[in-house]
């Protein structure tokens, strides 16, 4: 707008303003109610008010369904026919509210919403096809037409659709394994029907969270595969790991369940131990820290003696949770395991003991700063790097070897993170790495490797298929302003935040 960078600058202050105001008025223009209303009654009028008054509602998107859908309730034959084809005629952004209406307990509705979703080739509404293609409170008409639709969009003969059951569990799961991606994962817009009506957003908010919205339709396509069939097994389990992961998320890995969530608590304590028991197994595979420890906080609760049992060859997941890579799990399934009758003839106790040794052995109230593992071989660097750790804001254990390192490791449960150079000997990179992998507590810590120049690029590809590693330039050692980002970074996962002066206690 002009050469000189201030006037240029409000300029463009000025123009977006302008244009957010517009957008804002158009938008408040084009979703006036009073306004959709005459637009959906002009659709019964005269040719050209009826094309006006048409492309007017679609100018206005997904804000007019609602009325449309209400319109329709109310409305004669011929009406229907104008409503429908309107209807069949509005943007993309018209679907996702138009499948909320699949919700409805109108038969004739439904399936004239079927016909529009396949006359436009709606392909996103297979995943809400399937409860209707199956479920006895459906209609004969309806299944019939989510059949059809099914068939018409998937290409498979109707009598070659897999299972709804199964289909509605694998919508489920991509939900629970973050698959599904939304456009705006700090703003989803949800529709939904409520009360007769179709309504957008939330009670109290116009929008979502990205992590609401995995448990809202999650929850729901779940609870749709176990009213088709409420023994099946894998419906119940990703059903129970959404409760446990969505909860236990929002309550904090610290709380309990008990006390942060009493509802979920109670449904917990409803359903069969083999159950909870095949939701850590899959967790644990998984690794969803939240479910583990609701899973493994429930059994010790119960005082399951069946918790404690082998399961074929293996051991119970409950024992198996002692070793898993996370001290709260490690502390978690201790605690669960203590209060279980008779757990103390299990082979487990040697673990249990070893669990309970390196807590204590640990500070008994956390300390600030974190503790940070140090390794280099000479004694100037190795204190150069322990200078600029604790400059950075952290506490430095030094280490000359990689032997030293993995003796520090067992002695108590209180590293934070790992930093060493890639030519620690004793016993060298290779083995040092897969002796950290080994180590039931030390294979979760995060690690920052550093290596000179001309190494760098070559570690970097060694440790490439290693998550908790992190290759820097050796100089980033010494360098507290470079350091303490990195650090920090590496610590606030926020799926496994570091221990709470609580829980070291």
């Amino acid at each position: 707008w002009s050469d000189d960078p201030k006037i240029n600058k409000e300029a463009v202050s000025n123009v977006e303003q302008l244009i957010s105001r517009v957008t804002e008025a158009v938008k408040k223009v084009r979703g006036d109610p009073a306004r959709i209303q005459t637009f959906i009654k002009n659709l019964s009028a005269s040719p050209e008010e009826s094309a006006y008054a048409l492309k007017e509602l679609v100018k206005s998107g997904a804000v007019v369904v609602p009325y449309l859908i209400d319109a329709l309730a109310k409305a004669d034959p011929d009406e229907r026919v104008r409503l429908l084809d309107a209807l069949r005629r509005l943007g993309p952004n018209t679907i996702e509210p138009m499948i909320a209406a699949l919700d409805s307990k109108d038969s004739m509705l439904k399936v004239d919403l079927l016909r529009i979703f396949m006359k436009r080739y709606a392909i996103q509404v297979v995943p809400y096809l399937w409860f209707l293609s199956a479920s006895p409170s459906q209609s004969d008409e309806v299944r019939q037409q989510a059949t059809a639709a099914l068939s018409y969009f998937l290409r498979i003969p109707a009598g070659k659709l897999p299972p709804a059951r199964v289909e509605l569990t694998r919508q489920a799961e991509r939900y629970y394994l973050h698959q599904v991606k939304f456009a705006n994962p700090a703003a989803v817009t949800v529709w939904r029907w409520e009360d007769g009506h179709i309504v957008e957003g939330w009670p109290g908010a116009p929008t979502i969270s990205a992590d609401k919205a995995e448990e809202y339709y999650g929850l729901r396509f779940a609870s749709q595969a176990l009213l088709l069939d409420p023994a099946y097994g894998p419906a119940q389990i990703v059903l129970l790991s959404l409760v446990l992961d969505k909860t236990q998320s929002k309550a904090g890995l610290d709380q309990t369940l008990e006390r942060a969530a009493p509802a979920v608590h109670g449904l917990l304590g409803t359903v069969q131990p083999s159950l909870v028991n095949a939701v850590l197994e899959r967790a644990m595979q998984e690794h969803r820290v939240s479910v583990i420890l609701g899973a493994v906080r429930d059994l010790g609760e119960r005082e399951e003696v069946r918790a404690t049992r082998p399961m074929g060859r293996r051991q119970p997941p409950l024992v198996r949770a002692l070793y898993y890579p996370d001290r709260r799990v490690q502390m978690a399934a201790a605690e669960a395991l203590l209060r279980i009758p008779n757990s103390a003839a299990s082979q487990a106790t040697t673990r249990v003991v070893e669990v309970l040794r390196r807590a204590v052995a640990a500070e008994p109230v956390a300390r600030e700063p974190a503790k940070v593992l140090i390794g280099y071989f000479n004694e100037d660097v190795r204190n150069a790097v322990a200078a600029a750790v604790a400059a950075a804001g952290y506490e430095p254990i030094k280490a000359a070897t990689g032997r030293e390192m993995m003796q520090r490791l067992g002695q108590a449960s209180d590293i934070a993170l790992l930093l060493f150079e890639e030519e620690l000997p004793m016993p060298g990179l290779a083995s040092l790495l897969g002796q950290l992998r080994a180590d039931t507590y030390a294979r979760q810590l995060p690690i920052l490797l550093t290596a000179s120049a001309r190494r760098e690029e070559a570690v970097r590809r060694y440790t490439a298929l290693s998550q908790t590693i992190t290759v820097l330039p050796a100089p980033f050692a010494i360098d507290a302003k470079a350091l303490q980002p990195l650090i920090q970074s590496r610590l606030g996962d926020p799926a496994n935040p570091t221990l709470s002066a609580a829980e070291m206690k």
